[in-house]
This record gives C-alpha cells, sequence and structure tokens, in this order.
C-alpha cells in the first residue's frame, strides 16, 4: 500500500490533534510533533535559542533525550542557528536534502532570490546584522536527495523534497494530512490570501512543488513563519500564480 492510499486510514482530524508542538524560536517556529517512539523536531530556528527551547519542552514534561529526530526543511540561519546545541542536547540524528548539507557544514546560509517588496527589507536588516546570517556547523547525520520514509523511526510521516525557496527545501508530510513545509510557504500576511513566500530561488520550481504537495490530500499546512492554514489557502495562492 502507498503512503499517499495510506493517507485516508488514518481518522484523526488535524484540529484535533494533540501530538503537535509549536516552538516559536526568534523568527521562526520549530515543531515538535510525538510519535511511537518519540519527538520529531522540525526545524530548530534562530541562533542562541537553546535555552528558550528547554524551557518550552520542559513545560510539557519533555526531556532532551526524548527527541529522536530533526528534519531540516532548508539551511537558513533562521531555520538551524540553533541546531548544533539542540544537536548536542539532544543526541538527536539530523536529516537535511543533500543540496543543503555544505552550508549546514560551513555554518552558513544559502543566498536567497528576492521576489516580494517585504524581501527588499528584511534584505537590508539582514546586511545590517550580517553576523546572524552565519550560524555554528551542523554535521548531519542523514543526507537524502528522494522522499524519505520516516515510519522505520516510529512517525507516520514521510520527508519530501518540495524545492524552489531553495534547491533543497523539504517538507514533512504525515499520514493524517498535516504537512510541516518551512518557507515552501509563507503565512505572514493576515490581510491577503497569499502564502507566496518573501524568498525564493526559483519560482517554477516552487509552483511546482505546490502542485506536489496537494496530491496528497493535505488538510493543515504549518509554515516555518505565520500561522497554519488550511489547504484551501494554497490552492488559492496557487491558481492565482499559474
Amino acid at each position: 500500500m502507498t503512503f499517499q492510499k495510506s493517507i485516508n486510514l488514518f481518522t484523526y482530524g488535524h484540529e484535533n490533534m494533540q501530538n503537535v508542538i509549536n516552538i516559536r524560536l526568534g523568527s521562526s517556529h520549530a515543531y515538535l510533533v510525538k510519535g511511537n517512539a518519540g519527538y520529531l523536531l522540525i526545524d530548530a530556528g534562530n541562533s542562541n535559542m537553546k535555552n528558550r527551547f528547554v524551557s518550552r519542552i520542559k513545560l510539557r514534561n519533555i526531556e532532551p533525550e526524548d527527541i529522536k529526530l530533526i528534519v531540516v526543511t532548508h539551511a537558513h540561519h533562521d531555520h538551524v542557528g540553533s541546531l548544533s546545541e539542540i544537536k548536542e542536547l539532544t543526541k538527536a540524528q539530523v536529516i537535511i536534502h543533500s543540496s543543503e548539507v555544505k552550508y549546514l557544514k560551513q555554518g552558513r546560509s544559502i543566498p536567497v532570490n528576492i521576489i516580494h517588496p517585504l524581501g527588499k527589507i528584511f534584505a537590508f536588516i539582514f546586511k545590517r546584522i550580517g553576523t546572524l546570517i552565519s550560524f555554528d556547523p551542523v554535521e548531519p547525520d542523514i543526507e537524502i536527495k528522494d522522499e524519505f520514509d520516516l515510519r522505520p523511526f516510529g512517525f507516520k510521516a514521510k520527508i519530501v523534497p518540495t524545492p524552489g525557496h531553495t534547491a533543497g527545501s523539504v517538507s514533512v508530510i504525515f499520514a493524517d494530512g498535516t504537512a510541516f513545509v518551512g518557507d515552501t510557504c509563507f503565512n505572514i500576511f493576515p490581510f491577503t490570501k497569499s502564502v507566496f513566500p518573501t524568498f525564493a530561488n526559483d519560482v517554477h520550481l516552487l509552483l511546482e512543488s505546490w502542485d506536489k504537495l496537494l496530491t496528497y490530500k493535505l488538510k493543515r499546512i504549518y509554515p516555518g513563519h505565520g500561522r497554519p492554514f488550511k489547504i484551501n489557502k494554497l490552492k488559492y495562492t496557487l491558481k492565482k500564480y499559474k
């Protein structure tokens, strides 16, 4: 039975799902998802967020060693800034797409193209505080190129390449129809219906990745920036840009 077909076998909806913990680590979100044998962490926020991370998991009675796996959606400083410290703390394995590995090992963010007017403002700020664009280097444990099944690790999910924002951007898709997409989508503009990101290196690939996400019959999407949103918002944006 394929993963996609198995989605319909899981009856719990995201709105009632108690296994997702959203942790704001600086300017981006990290997410903890409970599995059979521990927790999966998706992204690791900005630099110097270790203490906040520890305090947040303690509130949930989660110990660092309960976190077994860390998936990096892409190697930008606001998603991997505290990865080195969190990896050392938890001893969890780190998974990343092979296209992002050299940046993670070097501790520098992947260059991006600005595709939104607000991106110019962000880019100006980053230039002014350039040290924030770098981060402590991390040696990943698992490098992937294609779809990667997380069921052997105790999670009813798979990692799916969703390039566009960066060449090696990935999303984590769970069998209940929940997806964690990093910066493949933004939801920081409440006055619009769009989830188009501020930065993207290849808009054509980004739209193709959105098409791919829609094949999984998703219900709810968690972006790296902004609030979770229902799949209809992605459908609306895709239709607008095609």
